[in-house]
């Protein structure tokens, strides 16, 4: 059983990794866009910059859903944490006990 628990543990610490390192890329993604976005001058046009968004319509949109993704993931994985230090801390009562 503890071999099986110190598993479970391992592998949610992976998945808050990945989750991590994808708000990173996610968050590297947004920060690209403002950028090209803050390099439009007084020279660009309005159509220049509406056009611009256009384009990456998708990639905004792609970047919500993601996010949304991530955001139930970590939640799954909050919640199965907090399982697991109950779990532990109900085994360590009852060794006391």
């Amino acid at each position: 059983m503890k071999l099986n628990l110190n598993n479970i543990e391992y592998e949610s610490v992976v998945q808050l990794q990945h989750t991590g390192r994808s708000y990173q890329k996610l968050h590297a993604q947004l920060i690209s866009f403002d950028n090209q976005l803050t390099n439009f001058d007084q020279s660009d046009t309005k159509n220049q910059i509406i056009l611009y968004l256009h384009q990456n319509i998708s990639q905004f949109q792609l970047i919500e859903t993601n996010l949304y993704k991530l955001e139930h993931q970590q939640t799954k994985l909050l919640k199965f944490m907090r399982m697991l230090i109950q779990n532990h801390n109900k085994q360590v009562k009852s060794i006391i006990e």
